[in-house]
């Protein structure tokens, strides 16, 4: 959803200000109830943890690159991570939301799904 008038921003930007996620159910249909996305999500988090530098150009670098190794499309790995994170089936840039949440708050998030 969208921010339409300022005060959506509250309900838009929770993510950043509380641990406790809820799910959208569009998220979790769409994204986090498909089989194998809590292993993959725990992959990556894995990778995350052993960054050198934990910013949009690394964390990309390194989702793309699973995304080779698995043999997916990075979005199989893009989607469900923005929906773990967020709690929202759309959300802005994954990779900035990532930095702007810090390492430690998307390793937790990505390992314990809540769903």
């Amino acid at each position: 959803k969208r921010i339409k008038v300022f005060s959506d921003i509250v309900e838009s930007a929770r993510y950043f200000f509380v641990d406790d996620i809820e799910y959208e159910s569009q998220a979790k249909e769409r994204y986090l109830n498909k089989e194998g996305v809590g292993v993959l999500l725990g992959k990556w988090a894995r990778r995350l943890g052993n960054l050198e530098n934990f910013n949009t150009e690394e964390i990309e670098a390194d989702c793309r690159q699973l995304a080779r190794e698995l043999g997916l499309k990075a979005g199989e790995i893009i989607h469900p991570a923005r929906a773990a994170l967020t709690g929202r089936a759309a959300a802005p840039g994954l990779f900035e939301i990532m930095v702007l949440l810090g390492r430690e708050r998307c390793l937790s998030r990505l390992t314990n799904l809540k769903i």
